[in-house]
């Protein structure tokens, strides 16, 4: 761990009861002192009034796999689509993201939904270890159980890549097909 000290004055401080105009000091990575004022110290960064903003926190994004798919058909590499992903959401005041990667694939239309989310997740992961993304990145799979039309056929769930992924949010949705309405088995899936 360094020693490093940054000061940030002179900035419109959002704090969580009010918004203050004045000097945020961090010490290795962490919020040391808030002072109120205009004052610029030496050696200090001054923010010239603007606002300084806790990071934004996404819960749930589908970013990524826009950038693995920018457009139909077209799979971009990896690394660069993470990568910009990556830039992007810290282009925008985010600064911790769960990326949304979906398990629970329908085996009859593979082409359409391809099985994607263990090797994704693996790359996440080497990326992180190697601190090569600019905001933290957590993994958030995203457990689809479809309802078809033909009768209501249930994907089941391989709980085994749950396991073997580190650093995980599991959320269970439920996708509707032709107009299908939701029925007592996927309000019970959904723990209604």
């Amino acid at each position: 761990m360094t020693n490093a000290t940054t000061v940030l004055a002179n900035a419109r401080l959002i704090l969580p009861d009010r918004v203050l105009r004045g000097a945020l000091t961090l010490a290795d990575g962490r919020i040391a002192a808030i002072t109120p004022g205009e004052a610029v110290p030496a050696g200090a960064i001054d923010c010239a009034g603007d606002h300084l903003a806790p990071g934004l926190i996404e819960l749930h994004t589908d970013n990524l796999e826009r950038h693995l798919q920018p457009r139909p058909k077209v799979d971009w590499p990896h690394l660069p689509a993470l990568l910009a992903h990556d830039a992007e959401l810290a282009s925008t005041g985010i600064t911790t993201v769960f990326d949304a990667l979906r398990v629970g694939s329908i085996e009859e239309d593979e082409a359409e939904y391809p099985r994607y989310a263990r090797p994704l997740a693996s790359e996440i992961l080497a990326m992180i270890a190697t601190d090569a993304l600019r905001i933290s990145h957590y993994i958030h799979l995203r457990a689809e159980v479809f309802e078809k039309s033909d009768g209501g056929r249930h994907i089941p769930l391989d709980l085994r890549v749950v396991a073997q992924l580190a650093r995980a949010l599991i959320a269970l949705g439920v996708g509707v097909f032709a107009g299908v309405q939701l029925d007592d088995r996927c309000a019970q899936a959904q723990g209604r």
